[in-house]
């Protein structure tokens, strides 16, 4: 999806900036209702610290496999998906969430396409919603 490029160069734009190359980092690309993608990102990556989800569902399912193979989330390590669901707040523990202001966005387009007027561009600051399943990076 074009929605996911515009996420991905954004991750690597952020990664550049802290000295890091995208292409360093291991990834999975996956439907969002695709259980086996944490278990391959997690059999790529053992001994990674924090995981970026582009979706709520995939990042649960992290969360569930740390928890299956005994990994302590986020003691041992720290996910985050991108927008936020209900879902997110009822998993165990909450997940930290990248809000993609989904019902802003709907919002913004109906007053676009509604109001009198020439088009415009509007811009939405996604926010970062802080819950239980992040934490420091461990000491290793």
């Amino acid at each position: 999806m074009a929605t996911d490029q515009e996420k991905l160069h954004g991750y690597a734009d952020a990664l550049s900036e802290a000295g890091l190359n995208i292409d360093d980092v291991p990834m999975v690309q996956a439907d969002p209702w695709d259980r086996e993608a944490a278990s391959m990102l997690l059999d790529a990556a053992p001994e990674a610290t924090a995981v970026l989800s582009m979706s709520v569902m995939q990042g649960i399912a992290v969360v569930d496999e740390a928890r299956r193979r005994g990994i302590s989330v986020p003691r041992d390590l720290s996910v985050v998906a991108y927008n936020d669901i209900p879902d997110a707040a009822r998993s165990d523990p909450p997940l930290t969430t990248v809000d993609g202001m989904g019902v802003q966005k709907g919002h913004a387009a109906a007053r676009i396409v509604f109001d009198a007027g020439p088009p415009r561009h509007q811009i939405l600051t996604p926010q970062l919603i802080m819950r239980a399943s992040t934490g420091p990076a461990p000491t290793r």
